[in-house]
């Protein structure tokens, strides 16, 4: 019986000191915070667990966040969360991209504040499109961290991903070194290039893009470009000075001779057109610019300029010997 009782107390002694607030009897509480469960140009989730022993109350927990080491509630922004032990998600917003950032977690309690490790992210860029995303992550992502960082995607010079499904490429515009797009038999459409653009080659062809000019507009520095079945009166080539190889075919009146444009009927092969020279400004409509006619068409327009030249210069002269001849009829 005695030694049931003592026993008893002891118990009771030990209970009473998980519960004593006094330093050196009161076990620590713990907060742990975990890598971001997701991360956009402007939000970031978290995900942090907190273990509270004894009986006191958790009065406040949650993030505290901010650019200079060691945030504190009191000192930098703080996403309050139910107070509560066990596993928490919050997320954090308002956040600016490419800017570094740094995150602890807390608990408080009638004992303190308690703080977690604190972590470092960056806002990456956020892509519209998953598959347009996952496809630059798997070649771009150089630290390994799940996302495009902006450093990141000023890196990339090269993107191909023809016949990809990709719906819009939002996004792109911080790839500010791309030089090489094909984009090719996607459903995109409306292209935002990055400015000042860089972008040297450029296969648009089979898109769902309707306004060309919009892209020469961004895009002048283009010296290759691949736009077939997409072509039309209107389109203002002659703003990329810098054009050396262009491929438009499937566009009719563009890089074929049919009977209703060019009365050379043989010449009926679709042609694949380079031009050397910068595109000069065209007079009225863009079927007239030079170098998008049928070659025969352009020398039978060169025979009858020839012409029409020999026979102004005897008018020319016959006038001027019809002036002698009065002058010395004078005489």
């Amino acid at each position: 019986m005695k030694r049931t009782v003592i026993l008893l107390a002891a118990a009771l002694f030990a209970l009473s000191c998980l519960s004593d607030p006094e330093p050196g009897v009161f076990r620590r509480p713990e907060v742990r915070l975990y890598a971001p469960a997701e991360l956009s140009s402007t939000t970031a989730v978290f995900e942090y667990e907190v273990e509270w022993p004894g009986t006191d109350a958790i009065e406040a927990c949650g993030l505290c966040w901010g650019t200079s080491p060691e945030p504190e509630p009191g000192l930098e922004t703080v996403v309050s969360d139910t107070p509560g032990s066990g596993l928490h998600r919050v997320e954090i917003t308002g956040l600016e991209l490419g800017q570094a950032y740094r995150v602890r977690a807390f608990a408080e309690g009638r004992r303190g504040i308690f703080y977690s490790q604190e972590r470092m992210f960056h806002t990456p860029v956020t892509f519209e499109s998953k598959a347009f995303e996952k496809y630059l992550v798997s070649r771009y992502d150089t630290d390994g961290d799940g996302y495009i960082s902006l450093e990141e995607a000023a890196e990339i010079d090269e993107i191909a991903l023809p016949d990809a499904g990709v719906a819009s490429l939002g996004g792109i515009e911080h790839c500010t070194g791309l030089k090489m797009l094909d984009i090719s038999g996607n459903p995109v459409t409306e292209m935002s290039l990055p400015q000042p653009s860089a972008l040297e080659e450029l296969d648009c062809s089979d898109t769902g893009v309707r306004d060309l000019n919009g892209i020469f507009t961004q895009a002048r520095t283009l010296r290759k470009l691949s736009a077939r079945g997409m072509s039309k009166d209107g389109d203002k080539l002659y703003l990329l000075s810098r054009l050396e190889s262009l491929d438009i075919s499937q566009q009719a009146q563009l890089t074929e001779c049919q009977p209703q444009h060019c009365s050379h009927q043989p010449h009926r092969q679709k042609l694949r057109h380079r031009h050397p020279q910068p595109f000069p400004q065209p007079q009225s409509q863009f079927s007239r610019l030079p170098g998008l006619h049928c070659p025969q068409e352009r020398q039978s327009s060169r025979r009858t300029g020839n012409r029409r030249h020999k026979q102004e210069s005897g008018q020319r002269q016959a006038h001027s010997r019809r002036n002698r001849s009065a002058l010395h009829g004078k005489d």
